[in-house]
């Protein structure tokens, strides 16, 4: 989803571990990802000794480990977010939502 405060060149992604163990993924995107944050549920980038946290990223994306249950937030800075939106992510309320009877 967009970031609430940061305007449109961020979103955020929030992703958790739901089976009880320890997993690595890689989260991986099309878009240009130019920065990534570990914030909290409020969107507040996390701060270690006073710097805040950034994951290294590379083209094939961020590696991420999970301990169980854990929920982890992350703040990414998109370098040209017009391009996004021509490939179709918007924020969910601007689609066309189809209803099923």
């Amino acid at each position: 989803k967009q970031a609430d405060e940061l305007g449109p060149n961020f979103i955020v992604v929030r992703m958790y571990e739901s089976f009880g163990g320890s997993c690595t993924t890689t989260l991986s995107s099309c878009l240009n990802v130019v920065q990534i944050e570990e914030c909290n549920i409020l969107e507040i980038p996390l701060r270690e000794n006073g710097n805040i946290h950034q994951w290294k990223h590379s083209s094939s994306g961020v590696e991420l480990n999970f301990s169980p249950f854990q929920i982890l937030t992350l703040l990414l800075k998109i370098e040209d977010f017009d391009n996004a939106e021509k490939m179709d992510v918007v924020e969910p309320s601007k689609k066309k939502r189809k209803i099923i009877d």
